[in-house]
């Protein structure tokens, strides 16, 4: 048979789900503008690096060739100063 191992007034410290969602919530309306686009941006780069790792991997490998087909390794470069320059 086992037991669980439980420490009294655990349970306090515990947020239901919903309280956990209605914090963040009010956590996120109350910041900034430019904090929460800060976020957003920080999101998106991060998902894009993680959903496009082999093929980003790949280019990369091929920037060092002499090849004509070297230059599209750039295009990821490219595209991303291109929106950091019309965004400011």
């Amino acid at each position: 048979m086992s037991e669980t191992l439980s420490v009294p007034g655990a349970e306090l410290g515990r947020w239901s789900t919903k309280e956990w969602r209605e914090r963040w919530h009010d956590r996120w309306t109350g910041a900034s503008q430019t904090t929460r686009t800060r976020v957003q941006l920080a999101v998106l780069l991060v998902s894009v690096l993680v959903a496009y790792n082999y093929s980003l991997r790949t280019l990369l490998a091929t920037l060092d060739q002499q090849t004509p087909l070297a230059y599209i390794s750039l295009v990821p470069a490219i595209a991303l100063a291109l929106a950091v320059m019309l965004n400011q």
